[in-house]
């Protein structure tokens, strides 16, 4: 471990783990599990801003000139941000719903939109939803 609490200390300003340190013997007695545990609690925190702004970030644009993979990626990174970093799960619904949103704001795959609007199939998951496109 002492190459991950090297790492650890080259990555991360001082400021934020001199708690941990002790005035003769620096970080020597802190393991680089506590170091983490240490950076997740008293930085970890999201607020509700940044909840927000994540899920909003399923909004933005997608045009058709941008690959298809790149959408797909954002909403992994919004489900996974949301999962790890508040403690809640972004559901399959959450997201299908507000990708939905932004292709009907663009007017993107109108008639498919339509036609889900229509059909109400809040169990499908976010897989059957990419395998529609």
């Amino acid at each position: 471990f002492l190459g991950l609490k090297a790492q650890i200390l080259v990555a991360v300003n001082n400021r934020y783990l001199s708690e941990l340190s002790d005035l003769t013997w620096g970080f020597a007695n802190v393991s680089a599990l506590d170091m983490l545990n240490h950076l997740k609690d008293a930085y970890g925190n999201v607020t509700k801003q940044e909840i927000d702004a994540n899920r909003n970030s399923l909004l933005n644009p997608w045009t058709p000139d941008t690959p298809f993979e790149d959408l797909w990626n954002n909403i992994r990174t919004v489900q996974e941000f949301v999962k790890n970093e508040a403690k809640r799960e972004s559901t399959d619904t959450t997201v299908i719903r507000l990708t939905m949103i932004m292709f009907t704001k663009q007017w993107l795959f109108q008639t498919y939109c339509d036609t889900r609007r229509d059909k109400e199939e809040d169990n499908k998951t976010l897989t059957e939803f990419k395998n529609d496109f």
